[in-house]
């Protein structure tokens, strides 16, 4: 199969359909009831930087969706929400750039967090396509029970196995035959959605690997020189605590822990791993 599904016969034309909806049969929860059909949902946030400590959510934007776990098949949507939060200053030059979002947009905007997090806690799959950055960022704000599985479309999926050279959600849309030029919140939940949709085996994977026996890996004192390293190997800067972390699954432990001589560059390493539950997916 071709990387772009909607080359031309010739080779020479790649087709592209702006994705403006989901095109899903509307259901309701209580039509999925006593079925073997799992609601998810799919969210996105669009931040005023990406230090979950001190930068702030402005925009949410989420899909709920049903689907059948063994068969991958996405079935229906359900309810959405997109709204807007003021952060209590101007949004930088570089995000309103960035999302399209002025400081007029989010003035006097509140996010609706009791609604967001019932949607979490009736929910048994979270999706979004970065999930260790969302994540930080929405358990700061919602309050949901430790029930649902947290999943990530980007690492989840084995994109380039299936013969993508970008896991980007605007070059997977690209390969796919679709495109937006919006960089919003409920945009890009929703074309997370459809992109899942194209192929009932992306389904699938993204939830076996979200239900993997799994490890946190947290990096104390480690060299300001391997920085670079640290991010090339998936960790991430958890400012508070002044550490790096990543969860990878269980098999992978070994491998990953004999990457630290590296990373630590004649320094003794200090590390923790402990074993983690698929709820703590990307949890900080």
């Amino acid at each position: 199969m071709d990387t772009w599904r909607t080359l031309s016969a010739d080779g020479n034309i790649v087709t592209l359909k702006r994705f403006n909806d989901l095109d899903l049969k509307p259901l309701t929860a209580d039509e999925v009831v006593g079925t073997e059909l799992q609601t998810g949902c799919a969210l996105d946030v669009e931040t005023t930087g990406v230090d979950r400590s001190t930068d702030s959510v402005i925009e949410i934007g989420l899909q709920v969706f049903y689907f059948h776990p063994k068969t991958g098949e996405i079935v229906g949507k359900g309810e959405s929400i997109s709204q807007f939060q003021d952060p209590g200053r101007p949004l930088s030059g570089f995000i309103t750039q960035l999302t399209g979002i002025q400081t007029s947009d989010v003035q006097g905007q509140n996010i609706d967090w009791v609604a967001v997090s019932k949607h979490l806690t009736s929910a048994q799959l979270i999706v979004a396509h970065n999930a260790g950055f969302d994540r930080g960022f929405i358990d700061r704000y919602a309050q949901y029970p430790a029930v649902p599985v947290w999943a990530c479309s980007l690492k989840h999926v084995g994109w380039m196995n299936h013969g993508f050279t970008s896991a980007s959600l605007p070059m997977l849309a690209a390969y796919h035959g679709f495109f937006s030029n919006a960089h919003r919140a409920l945009v890009d939940a929703q074309m997370v959605v459809h992109l899942l949709a194209q192929n009932r085996s992306y389904v699938t994977e993204l939830y076996e690997n979200a239900h993997r026996p799994r490890v946190f890996v947290k990096l104390s004192n480690t060299p300001y020189e391997s920085r670079m390293i640290l991010r090339e190997n998936g960790y991430r800067w958890n400012p508070p605590t002044k550490t790096w972390s990543k969860s990878i699954a269980k098999e992978e432990l070994t491998e990953s822990l004999e990457r630290l001589p590296d990373i630590y560059q004649g320094y003794e390493p200090q590390y923790e791993a402990r074993e983690i539950s698929p709820t703590e997916n990307f949890k900080s």
